[in-house]
């Protein structure tokens, strides 16, 4: 091989790699996780919540539109799933959940710009949560949140444990 070959490989491998790098950079990232919460205090805002963290992990702002919870409402097979992806062309992680709407005394505070590195916070009332969820065996539930292109971002599984008596 010659220099002129070796450089043609090396200039087809450098661009290979900003292509990719570039369209890494273009996704968009935002990061949706659902935790369990306190608030403390007097008011009537102290107890148990869920926590739906929005965190923004690009270099430019986004634009949060609406959270909503979803819950299972049926088994799904994996031929199921498949035959759900051939058929509308997305992702199967939400086949066999519903999307339901937040609790109404939740503020969410939506829509929102969150800006490049920060996060927003929604506090969702651990007895609404319960409440809403009170159909289902395994109380599992899901946090989703669109953007303003309408992108939409899942968050882990959530297990919704029944309060102690007191």
């Amino acid at each position: 091989m010659k220099i002129t070959d070796y450089l043609a490989i090396y200039g087809a491998a450098l661009s290979t790699a900003v292509f990719l790098w570039t369209v890494g950079k273009a996704r968009r990232r935002l990061t949706v996780r659902m935790t369990p919460g306190i608030l403390s205090g007097d008011d009537d805002t102290a107890g148990f919540y869920a926590v739906v963290h929005i965190v923004n992990r690009q270099s430019v702002s986004i634009r949060a539109d609406h959270v909503g919870i979803l819950w299972p409402y049926r088994k799904v097979t994996f031929w199921a799933k498949l035959k759900h992806v051939a058929r509308y062309r997305s992702g199967w992680a939400t086949v066999g959940w519903v999307h339901g709407a937040l609790p109404t005394s939740t503020k969410a505070e939506l829509p929102k710009v969150i800006e490049a590195g920060h996060s927003h916070m929604v506090w969702v009332r651990h007895e609404e949560l319960e409440a809403a969820l009170s159909g289902d065996q395994a109380r599992r539930c899901m946090a989703c949140v669109s953007d303003g292109v309408g992108q939409r971002f899942y968050s882990n599984h959530f297990t919704v444990r029944p309060k102690a008596a007191a």
